[in-house]
């Protein structure tokens, strides 16, 4: 699944499984809110793909001036 995101666009509360795979077409500043409000700010810089085996649920905004183009892959 493709992963767009415009500057200053955020995301309704979401969940992954884990266990998916995320390769950023554009480098792009980005921050993930948990439910319990945690705010964690996460780079992502075009052709570096990024694992991540644990559940997640969280917000991800885009706070940064690029848009954010990413490749989701969540394994079954």
């Amino acid at each position: 699944m493709s992963v767009d995101i415009k500057p200053g666009q955020r995301t309704n509360m979401h969940w992954h499984a884990g266990y998916d795979f995320r390769y950023p077409l554009t480098t792009a500043r980005t921050r993930w809110t948990t439910p319990d409000g945690l705010a964690i700010g996460v780079d992502l810089t075009a052709r570096v793909p990024h694992w991540t085996a644990e559940e997640t649920e969280h917000i991800l905004e885009n706070v940064g001036t690029t848009e954010r183009v990413s490749i989701l892959i969540e394994l079954k």
